[in-house]
């Protein structure tokens, strides 16, 4: 790891498209923060070893960027572009987009133990950590009521009589990689209702949703994140929905 991990959102192996060759090669890629170390930046090493004996890096500063976006599972399975602004970009893919998590027993679920979590763009998947083609549950992102995390469990609530909480194996994916993830599915989620609504509404039709005057949506509401991401997830079940 990292000796500096204050400034670090992600980091893990990815494989890079280079610009010279156009073949993707597999590196330890870590994105950080803006800090008194740097702008928002992508640093890239050949593996993870080279973190820790602090190997200089290939950085590429993300403060010019136009756009990111997901590109077609034709051209490319699981990759992300980042365009600049310089229309230079840089391509990347995952091996899998999915997160090994543990996930505790419940009296409301019938299955318990090591999985994958996926998080896709409206829903989360629960997947078998030994057959991947086996989807054990699966959630709306619009039926989450709330979510958050700790630094060991994310933890969300799809229902008023359902809390499920996920708890990270040893040496698998840190659990608070999946506040991130799921924070910006959801945001993106009740961005896309608000644009859809009328620009001025001063009362709910049915079947939609409406915002209110402080800018959160009414009705069906989507799922409200802790106010600190940090914050016990454990809180959740004590406090009012």
């Amino acid at each position: 790891m990292a000796s500096n991990s204050t400034d670090i959102v992600r980091q893990g192996y990815v494989r890079m498209k280079s610009r010279k060759l156009g073949i993707y090669r597999r590196c330890w890629l870590v994105l950080r923060k803006s800090s008194s170390k740097g702008p928002w930046r992508l640093e890239k090493y050949p593996d993870e070893r080279s973190v820790v004996l602090r190997t200089s890096p290939k950085v590429t500063e993300i403060s010019n960027v136009k756009c990111i976006m997901r590109l077609p599972k034709e051209t490319k399975r699981q990759a992300v572009a980042i365009m600049f602004c310089d229309d230079l970009a840089r391509i990347f893919t995952c091996d899998s987009e999915r997160f090994s998590v543990f996930l505790l027993p419940s009296s409301n679920l019938d299955v318990y133990g090591e999985c994958k979590l996926q998080i896709t763009e409206e829903n989360l998947y629960l997947w078998d950590a030994h057959n991947p083609r086996t989807k054990l549950l699966s959630w709306p992102l619009c039926a989450l009521r709330r979510y958050g995390n700790d630094s060991t469990r994310f933890t969300f609530e799809a229902e008023r009589d359902s809390t499920r909480r996920m708890r990270r194996c040893p040496s698998l994916v840190p659990a608070p990689q999946c506040y991130p993830a799921v924070h910006t599915g959801t945001t993106s989620l009740a961005a896309n209702q608000l644009a859809s609504l009328p620009a001025v509404t001063d009362h709910t039709v049915a079947g939609t949703r409406t915002p209110s005057r402080d800018g959160q949506l009414r009705g069906n509401c989507p799922p409200r994140p802790l106010s600190d991401p940090d914050s016990s997830a454990s809180g959740m079940m004590d406090s009012d929905v």
